[in-house]
Order: C-alpha cells, then structure tokens, then sequence
C-alpha cells in the first residue's frame, strides 16, 4: 500500500491544469546578470529569444530556466545606503518579453532570482541588514510580481541558485565571503512570502545537492523545509516553499545522486525536480530515464549558454528529443494559459484519488472526457470516453496498485484541451 512518504514517489508538479513532468533546460542567461534592463550590445533581444524559444519547442522541451539578479550586478540598484530603487520600466518590460514570448511557444519559465555570488556582490548587505532587506522587498520585488502576477506559464520563482555555497555550514561555504545559514533561510522565506501574498506563483530553491535538502542520509541536513525555515523566525505561513529544486553534477558528492536514489528516499513530503545536472560517464537519455523511474517531477539539464564544461545544448539536444517523443504523453504541455485563464479541465477533478476499484471525473465542461491512465514508464494501461459530470465511473478492475498519470483530453472542445493529474492506487 502506498502510505506516508511513498506518496511523494512519481509526484508531478500540479500545474493548475493537472500534473505534468518537467522536461527542459537550463538557459541560464546571454548576458550574466545583465539580459533585462540592459541597453546596448547587451541589451534584450526580443528576436534572440523567440529563436531560441522556437529550438527548445521543437524539441519536445517544456520549460526554461532562467537567471535575473545573478549577483546583483545590474540589479536591483541602490537608492541610498539602506533602501533599493524599484524596478525600471524597461526592466519590466523586458522581463515580461520574455515571459510572453515562452508562452507563445508553449513553455514555461522558471525564473532564478540570485545565485549564490551575490554574497560577493555589491548588494551583499541585502542578506544581513534589515531594513535594506525589507527595501528589496517593498521596492522592488512587490512590484515585479505585482507585474507578472498573472503569467500562467511561470513554473515557480527560485529564489536563490545553489545558496548553500554562500552559507558557513558543512560541505558548502564556498566563496569569499560566507553567511550564516540563518541569515540565508530567513532571506528565503521573506522573498517567498512577498511572492505568496501577491501572486499565486510557487517558489523554491536551487540547492546544491541531496545533502542540503534531506535528513534521510548521514551527515545531511535539510535547511529548506518549512520547519527549518520556520524556525527562523520566517513570519509566514506554511507551506514556505512549494517544491523540492536540486541539482547533480558528478564532482559533487556523487555517492547522493538522484540518480542512484529514488525520490521517496529522501523522505520528503513535497515533488522533487532535477533542475540541474551536468554530463557524466552515462549517456544522457538513461538519466533522463532513471530520473523519471525514480519518482522526480522532472529534470532540466545545464545548459544550454553557459559556456562551461559540464554540458551545451549540442550535448543533449539529440536525448532531449528522443525522450520527448518517446514519454510524449507525460511531457504534453496544454496551452500554459487561455486568454490568461486557465482552460476549463484546469477545473478537472478526480474522484476518489486514492482509488480502488472505480474513478470519476467531474469537470466545467458538459462533453465526454477521453480518460487515459499512464505508468510511470509512459506505457498507455487504459483509455476509454467518460461522461464529465461525475455520473460516469472508469472501471479499475485488473490496473495493478501503483502511481499513474491521468491524461483528460476533451474531443469536443473546439481546443482539444487537455489536463494532467496524478492518481493513486491502492492495493486492494
């Protein structure tokens, strides 16, 4: 029986239109830390980007991350020594491009506020003076997600890259200057409550690895669970973050690998997404495979402009496309948004989830629902046209207990709409 933290195996990212697995790539920038707001040489290219969007569609992809802050190069700007001037218009704009533009071709943005070298950036007091904080906040981050608060394709706000690297702690502390994990934790929780309050956007982080982000495992620790983050004097509610991120290069205690652990290993309560890893000695169609076997909401390979060592998109293009057509079914990305709303089976809902025996489907929609249920190897185990007004039961008869994904497609919506939704079965 599927019970307490097994549950978090094959977790999919719930979208508002259902469950879908991520499958994308890393970015992560053109310009480090100066792609919005910028002009110039570097300024934001909006052709740039509606190129590079198209290539990352045609390959089956569904998301993109990308970096704003950085370090803090280019923003945000000081106003005075303990206060941030707001975002610029043009800054905005840009931002919103781009965001629009990844719509346009059916993906979705992951948006990475800072990374961990802002410790060593101009506005590293950021982290450790209060009103300073508190400036970065009202100034400029309220209004940025005020802004794009109705974008439906932002996967979530990463609030920070690979934070552990600035943090005096065990394993990490990295740069030239270091913080203290309290600091760090409580800067997270703050940004993720702004965001909270003013949009219905998730947030996470990028950590470093399995060993900042799990208690499961000696000599781990996890320093952004609610509790952990709670215990900071965080003022807002839980849940503070709203999935798992991690990240897995090969140099990089390569004994906790996602790869050889499954994802209810780790003993968490929320979805876990690879949102970087690097080339190792496997090819990179049997990571993507393993990942998805071992119960993770996806993965996002680095990268496709960084320019360093440990992977470029000619790299991984060919496994990319391969997996896409091959788990098309699990990787399908409905429209992100519909005239900035979600479709009507956004609305969808299954019952019971847990199951046992039978499944209804009740929906906005008054049509038949083409039901499809899929196992975690993207293998098809059932399909069959129900009525959506919850008068109609799938008969489960002979589908073995397991974790599957609900594939809703309306034939007679003039959109073909479709939805995703992870579902439970029991043993009987």
């Amino acid at each position: 029986m599927l019970l307490g933290t097994d549950l978090a195996w094959g977790q999919r990212l719930s979208l508002g239109k259902g469950d879908t697995y991520i499958h994308g790539i890393n970015i992560p920038w053109r310009f480090y830390g100066n792609d919005f707001g910028s002009t110039g040489q570097r300024g934001y290219d909006p052709i740039f980007y509606d190129r590079l969007f198209e290539r990352v569609a045609n390959a089956g992809l569904n998301t993109v991350r990308m970096w704003i802050h950085c370090d803090g190069r280019n923003t945000p700007r000081r106003h005075s020594e303990n206060s941030m001037a707001p975002p610029t218009p043009q800054f905005l704009e840009d931002l919103e491009s781009f965001i629009d533009l990844a719509s346009d071709h059916g993906l979705l943005v992951l948006p990475v506020l800072w990374t961990f070298e802002m410790v060593d950036g101009r506005v590293r007091q950021v982290l450790s003076d209060d009103e300073l904080q508190q400036s970065y906040l009202d100034s400029f981050l309220k209004p940025m997600i005020v802004r794009l608060a109705d974008k439906c394709n932002i996967l979530a706000w990463e609030i920070i890259n690979e934070p552990e690297w600035a943090m005096d702690i065990p394993f990490a502390g990295t740069t030239r200057r270091t913080v203290e994990p309290h600091l760090m934790q409580r800067f997270v929780a703050n940004v993720a409550h702004v965001i909270h309050a003013h949009s219905d956007h998730w947030t996470t982080v990028g950590s470093a690895g399995i060993r900042f982000s799990t208690e499961a495992f000696p000599l781990t620790t996890n320093y952004w669970s609610d509790q952990a983050l709670l215990r900071q004097g965080a003022t807002c509610k839980s849940p503070i973050l709203d999935f798992y991120s991690i990240h897995y290069y090969k140099w990089n205690f390569e004994a906790l690998s996602p790869f050889g652990h499954r994802a209810k290993e780790l003993q968490l309560d929320k979805p876990i997404l690879i949102s970087e890893f690097g080339l190792t000695d496997e090819h990179t169609g049997t990571l993507l495979s393993k990942a998805l076997i071992n119960g993770y909401a996806g993965t996002m390979p680095w990268s496709m402009m960084a320019g360093d060592s440990e992977g470029s998109w000619q790299d991984y293009e060919q496994a990319l496309q391969d997996f896409a057509h091959e788990k098309k079914v699990l990787v399908e990305m409905p429209e992100p948004c519909l005239n900035g709303k979600k479709t009507p089976l956004g609305q969808c809902h299954i019952f019971p989830n847990p199951a046992m025996d039978h499944l209804s489907i009740e929906s906005q929609i008054h049509s038949q629902v083409e039901v499809t249920l899929i196992d975690l190897l993207g293998r098809t185990v059932l399909s069959r046209l129900v009525q959506s007004d919850g008068t109609d039961a799938l008969d489960l008869a002979g589908i073995a207990s397991g974790t599957y994904l609900v594939r809703l497609v309306a034939p007679a919506e003039r959109s073909h709409s479709v939805g995703h939704q992870t579902l439970i079965i029991l043993d009987r």
